[in-house]
């Protein structure tokens, strides 16, 4: 605002607001006050905003603030109905959180790997397990394709594709956990609904120093890539192909990876 307003000053922005005191925008900037629900009219009055500027500033303020998942999501709610009029940037943005929060979309983008895959939304949600509508399938492949998730080949038809996806940090953390949520659910049920011999939960407890709990998530994330990297080489090698060839039945996994803290030094 200093650069921008000729002659701006703390205290002239806290009289047009209507605070008190001179130095709250001060407080806020430097991340010592947060604004409550009463300050954020007054806060929007000293920057000048129009009133539906004002309803995104306050949907804004929510979402940064919110101490949970849930209120996260209601928030961003707030934020997408607002934002009617959106740009192709915000579109994008919007896709790729809801890439994740529709959970479907990721499997599918793993069917198309199939060499039957059809884009056929019938076809495809009776390869689920959980009950899957058709207009969910449709709903997902859009989203793929307007995230670059997905793309078509010369002759119209769905390919994997591996883009960058770029978002807000919170959003992007939110939806992220929002698919985890999911996922973690679905191999909750596999216990009672999928047989055994078709899936594979293990865990162990154990004592670690914060040290080591950082050592054995380096550990994880390096596991992960390396059997990502196999499982890439597998399909990539004419061996995997030539199985396939054979019959033998390909499926959509979820391979999950956790370490939690059961206990809490209360003295720390």
């Amino acid at each position: 605002l200093k650069e921008t307003q000729r002659g701006f000053s703390y205290r002239q922005f806290s009289r047009r607001a209507g605070f008190s005191t001179s130095n709250f925008l001060m407080l806020v900037a430097d991340g010592k006050r947060n604004l409550s629900e009463a300050s954020i009219p007054k806060f929007a009055r000293g920057l000048g905003l129009s009133e539906s500027e004002e309803k995104l500033f306050e949907a804004l303020v929510l979402l940064g603030q919110a101490s949970s998942d849930a209120e996260r999501n209601e928030y961003y709610g707030l934020l997408r109905r607002i934002r009617r009029a959106r740009s192709k940037g915000v579109e994008l943005k919007k896709a790729q959180f809801d890439v994740y929060t529709h959970w479907i979309a990721i499997p599918i983008r793993e069917l198309m790997h199939h060499e039957d895959f059809r884009e056929d939304p019938a076809w495809i949600a009776k390869r689920f397990r959980a009950q899957v509508k058709p207009s969910e399938v449709r709903r997902a492949i859009t989203l793929l394709e307007k995230t670059g998730l997905a793309i078509r080949d010369d002759e119209g038809r769905l390919q994997p594709a591996s883009p960058t996806l770029l978002s807000q940090p919170t959003l992007q953390s939110l939806a992220a956990r929002n698919f985890h949520r999911t996922m973690w659910e679905k191999a909750i049920k596999s216990l009672d609904g999928v047989p055994q011999s078709e899936r594979n939960i293990t865990s162990v407890t154990v004592n670690l120093t914060a040290r080591e709990y950082e050592q054995v998530c380096a550990e994880i994330d390096d596991f992960r890539r390396e059997l990502l990297q196999q499982i890439t080489a597998w399909h990539e090698t004419k061996a995997d192909k030539d199985n396939n060839d054979s019959g033998e039945p390909k499926e959509v996994y979820t391979l999950g990876f956790h370490v939690v803290p059961l206990t809490e030094d209360k003295k720390s």
